[in-house]
């Protein structure tokens, strides 16, 4: 069993201040336009790469953005007041995993005053946030009768996929609900090949480096790397904890999910009626471990340049699966059958190029649109 990752994996909070009249007239504008071309639009504030996405969020946020090159986004609302809770910030799991919580957060307060939002002195308030422990197993199975957990906590969803046969194996279970406490098991090396996760693999990887070990292969992982998800939410940390804020959670982030772990763990079933006394697995005895030390990320070392090449590589990947996917219905509302399917590369490069010429002057245009969209993987 080997440590591959452990830290911070999701930031969700508010903020309670105003925004500039100006910034909201550009959004509304990149805003329409997105939403008349039916696509998020590329946009640039203060000098700093953003995507404003057709729709907003649910909560009265108009304007929903994207750090272009970050894993996270910004809600806004259209509003004058000061004393709103207009800014919602969701920060995902790659800038925390590269960078850890302090330094994401200061980033992303940073960005915001640049852009218009109004954040010295402002109040935040953490709606959701998680940490989360890679581990590799040479095998590994989870099921419910190893989780102890408050008997007030009863949910528990298994997740399943089908194996050679009729049987069915558990890849993942998740016990409790946000905005409580919530526990998450779930085979992320599985997760990372069917969804072409490229920059995973380099991260688990940069700790194997380190100790002059084999790198671990994309399709070796399915089955190996497990990941342990400990998930505060809002009621949890303001109930429990009174905790609200960013600041607040940075300090006590030790006690919040050291107490979590101590609630809800993974045991050795034995012998002893009461469960409450199985001693805990080697795994979650791991885990607990990290969390009783000082909460900081595991700081990989990573090659930026290979980390965006790799993530450029996702999005073709992506991108092949679409037009492998659209050509073949394309060819198959067209007349295509299994009989002659092995002429459909001949026919659908013909129309592919017809479809190109068929935007004629605006093909320049289109473009450069998506060398905006996609300029920090270029």
């Amino acid at each position: 069993m080997q440590v591959l990752h452990h830290g911070f994996d999701k930031l969700e909070f508010s903020i309670k201040t105003k925004t500039s009249r100006e910034l909201r007239r550009r959004l509304a504008g990149a805003r329409n336009c997105a939403e008349a071309k039916r696509q998020s639009q590329p946009i640039e504030l203060a000098g700093l790469a953003f995507v404003v996405e057709p729709d907003g969020m649910r909560g009265g946020y108009r304007f929903r953005l994207t750090r272009r090159g970050f894993d996270h986004f910004v809600a806004i609302k259209d509003t004058e007041g000061n004393d709103d809770w207009c800014v919602s910030v969701s920060v995902g799991a790659l800038p925390l995993a590269l960078d850890g919580f302090e330094a994401c957060h200061q980033r992303v307060m940073s960005e915001l005053a640049k852009i218009g939002i109004y954040v010295a002195g402002a109040q935040t308030s953490v709606r959701r946030v998680d940490y989360a422990v890679d581990l590799l197993f040479d095998q590994y199975t989870i099921s419910h009768e190893k989780i102890v957990y408050p008997p007030r906590s009863s949910w528990l969803k298994h997740e399943t996929e089908r194996t050679q046969g009729s049987g069915r194996e558990v890849v993942g279970l998740t016990l409790g609900k946000t905005p409580g406490a919530q526990l998450a098991i779930y085979n992320k090396g599985r997760e990372v090949v069917q969804k072409r996760l490229r920059h995973w693999p380099e991260i688990w990887n940069s700790v194997r480096k380190q100790s002059n070990q084999s790198l671990l292969e994309l399709p070796l992982m399915r089955g190996q790397i497990w990941r342990f998800e400990l998930r505060a939410g809002k009621l949890l940390l303001n109930k429990r904890h009174r905790i609200r804020t960013c600041e607040e959670v940075m300090m006590h982030a030790q006690k919040i999910f050291s107490d979590l772990a101590s609630q809800i763990r993974v045991v050795c079933p034995g012998r002893d009626g009461t469960r409450s006394r199985w001693p805990d697995s080697p795994e979650w005895t791991i885990v607990r471990t990290l969390l009783a030390r000082e909460m900081e990320t595991m700081a990989p070392e990573i090659d930026q340049e290979r980390l965006r090449i790799e993530k450029r590589n996702d999005t073709i990947s992506a991108l092949d699966a679409q037009i492998t996917g659209a050509a073949i219905a394309l060819g198959v509302l067209q007349g295509a059958t299994p009989d002659n399917a092995q002429k459909l590369p001949a026919i659908m490069g013909a129309e592919l190029r017809r479809l190109l010429e068929d935007v004629g002057d605006g093909l320049e245009q289109r473009v450069n649109e998506v060398i905006e969209r996609y300029r920090h993987l270029l």
